[in-house]
């Protein structure tokens, strides 16, 4: 074979390599945000009352930090409201799910709390803890965090929240996927934004934690 036919096929294999290289790193971020979609898809609700957070400003203001990190893994069941002279169709259910802690972008956090988080989430029933822990997501998450609403409910033990779902902002193939809050008033379409500089804008947000009202 001659020497331009032999780099001829070279170049072409490479550029079958390259192409197979970016249809399993496409695979690998579908499946991701899949998995990612199935988690937040089966939680009940965030929070049970409070006001809905309508840009970054807001979360600022009822939020105690912001964080960015990952799940670690851990899924138990949590708390279990309810009547118990109403029987337990009517008990409401939270599973309490662990955060890993990479760094705190805006605010502060008791040094107990500051590597790792327990946050609550409603979720349906008690038979959804094995379901939440199958497709628990694996991409870094910036989570606008607070325990306000459970510090006015007098609960000792703190867990914490995440803005009423709109919290949560997702690192999917390196740009920013909002699980709620996509478009600021201020700063324009969340969703799609490449995800170091949404980081940048999170780390100029006011953390106010202020109480909402009841």
């Amino acid at each position: 074979m001659n020497p331009r036919a032999l780099l001829a096929l070279l170049g072409a294999a490479v550029l079958v390599g390259v192409a197979l290289l970016r249809l399993e790193a496409a695979n690998r971020a579908a499946a991701e945000r899949a998995r990612s979609d199935a988690f937040y898809g089966r939680l009940y609700g965030f929070e049970a009352s409070g006001p809905v957070p309508a840009s970054l400003a807001d979360l600022g203001r009822y939020s105690q930090a912001v964080v960015l990190g990952r799940f670690d893994g851990r899924v138990e069941p949590g708390r279990v409201v309810g009547d118990s002279g109403l029987g337990p169709e009517y008990d409401v259910y939270f599973a309490n799910v662990g955060f890993r802690i990479e760094a705190i972008l805006a605010g502060s956090l008791p040094a107990a709390d500051a590597s790792d988080l327990l946050l609550e989430y409603l979720v349906a029933g008690p038979d959804e803890i094995a379901a939440l822990k199958a497709t628990l997501p694996t991409e870094r998450t910036v989570m606008f965090v607070g325990s306000k609403y459970l510090r006015r409910a007098g609960i000792a033990t703190v867990y914490y929240e995440s803005g009423l779902g709109r919290g949560t902002f997702r690192e999917l193939d390196g740009r920013t996927a909002p699980v709620g809050l996509t478009t600021d008033p201020q700063f324009g379409r969340l969703e799609g934004l490449p995800f170091a500089d949404f980081l940048d804008l999170v780390r100029r947000i006011p953390i106010l934690d202020e109480m909402p009202p009841a």
